[in-house]
């Protein structure tokens, strides 16, 4: 193996202090293994580059030290940062047993408002940490969110995490992100600010209740246009206080939005009330129910 070719490990592979058990997946940019280190009989998550270059390490190097610098129950806790023999970076985190967000929308269309909200606010915490050391995750979405078998959900990929007022580094001036949960100003290429996470994770929010994002176009070209100029189609039947929290976290003017993720918190607290008070039928509480079971009978999720 030489510098630049893609690693792909197998099981029973050692890769410094750790024994590599399996393969849990494989996005893009990096790979995540199951895997013990040897010395604490500790399991573990392996996440290592996928593809190899000058600045696909720059930004798995920095993704690492920014994730070592937090310390939040809702965000995933790396403990180790080293490189392979060819100087290859790797790290090392907490094994989280959950399901994404994404996973569990798969298997259930859509979820009841009551958890939906109970997720969001697990996420708006874990954001207001990580706004607190004046960086965006930039790429707030379901398939970024891990349900752990407490039921709680834990934010995960910081990999185009950037600083408040600095262009994302993977591609400066440009978009960057998922497209369908780009605020407007993250199409546009504007510096990074705490706002775009709080656009993000509305559009997260409206998934999980409604079955899908507010946006009838699906090509990255056709979603610019539509965020950039439309306002969201929210689905029919939300609570009221939920549409209404909706609407103004979906403006698209940054100013118009919470002011930052400990007042969007406070706002879903009030919803949530809402939801809870009127969540009494039999049906509500199974689907809270079948979440959960889903999620204890879960295999570890991929950061």
């Amino acid at each position: 193996m030489t510098a630049g070719d893609p690693v792909d490990l197998v099981e029973g592979e050692r890769l410094g202090r750790y024994l590599v058990l399996e393969k849990l997946g494989a996005g893009q940019m990096a790979a995540a293994y199951r895997a013990r280190h040897v010395g604490l009989e500790r399991e573990v998550v392996l996440k290592t580059m996928v593809r190899d270059g000058a600045l696909e390490r720059s930004l798995f190097v920095r993704e690492a030290r920014t994730l070592a610098a937090l310390d939040h129950p809702g965000v995933v806790r790396v403990f180790d940062l080293d490189e392979d023999a060819d100087g290859r970076p790797y790290l090392a985190m907490d094994l989280v047993r959950g399901r994404p967000l994404a996973e569990l929308l798969r298997a259930h269309g859509r979820l009841d408002p009551g958890v939906a909200v109970k997720f969001a606010i697990d996420v708006a915490d874990a954001l207001h940490h990580v706004h607190t050391h004046r960086l965006a995750h930039r790429d707030i979405c379901p398939e970024n969110v891990l349900v752990s078998a407490t039921g709680g959900a834990v934010l995960v990929d910081f990999g185009i995490v950037t600083s408040f007022g600095d262009y994302a580094a993977a591609a400066p001036g440009r978009a960057v992100g998922t497209p369908s949960y780009m605020s407007p100003e993250a199409w546009a290429g504007e510096p990074t600010t705490a706002a775009m996470d709080l656009w993000a994770l509305a559009i997260t929010l409206h998934e999980l209740v409604a079955g899908s994002p507010p946006w009838a176009s699906t090509t990255p070209a056709d979603l610019r246009a539509e965020i950039t100029a439309s306002h969201p189609r929210l689905a029919e039947g939300l609570p009221d206080p939920l549409r209404a929290l909706l609407v103004r976290c979906l403006s698209r003017q940054a100013a118009d939005r919470p002011a930052d993720a400990a007042a969007l918190r406070r706002e879903l607290d009030g919803v949530l009330a809402y939801c809870d008070s009127s969540a009494a039928t039999l049906d509500d509480m199974r689907a809270r129910g079948a979440i959960l079971v889903d999620v204890e009978h879960a295999e570890p999720g991929v950061p």
